[in-house]
């Protein structure tokens, strides 16, 4: 499916753990000069700086143009703790996220923070717990001020 929609992308986000299974189609995303974003989901919990840190190098050697995280934030912590990933950078560009109660306030601060991107829903619902419509989260993006 990912193949057909070659001819027309110019990102395309591939979950970290899917990367190796997908060699063959990042090589031809790479020969067509699209580049690819290494992602990673916890949707149970916020993995600990070092997890985060290590699947950050592996999406870097793969060649991903960035890294993307989205954790289940349950405490204020978490929500530390992936602001802390997010600015301590690791070599490739971060875009960190978080889902839950937290979420919206997470991708304001992590935004701030330096992450490159982030995620609004299209349409009538959310794709993820706490996510914005992506009209109220660009709104609210630029609104901001980088704290880095």
């Amino acid at each position: 499916m990912l193949r057909d929609a070659l001819p027309d992308a110019c990102l395309i986000d591939i979950e970290a753990a899917s990367a190796s299974a997908m060699e063959d189609l990042v090589s031809e995303m790479r020969r067509e000069g699209i580049p690819w974003i290494a992602s990673y989901h916890d949707f149970d919990q916020t993995p600990s700086g070092h997890k985060l840190a290590t699947h950050a190098e592996i999406a870097k050697e793969a060649g991903a143009a960035a890294f993307k995280v989205a954790a289940r934030l349950r405490t204020l912590e978490d929500l530390n703790a992936l602001v802390r990933f997010q600015m301590a950078g690791c070599g490739i560009p971060l875009s960190t996220m978080g889902m839950g109660a937290l979420a919206p306030v997470s991708r304001l601060l992590c935004a701030q923070a330096g992450s490159v991107l982030n995620y609004g829903f299209i349409g009538e619902m959310a794709t993820a717990p706490g996510q914005w419509s992506a009209a109220r989260l660009r709104d609210s993006i630029r609104s901001l001020q980088p704290f880095r």
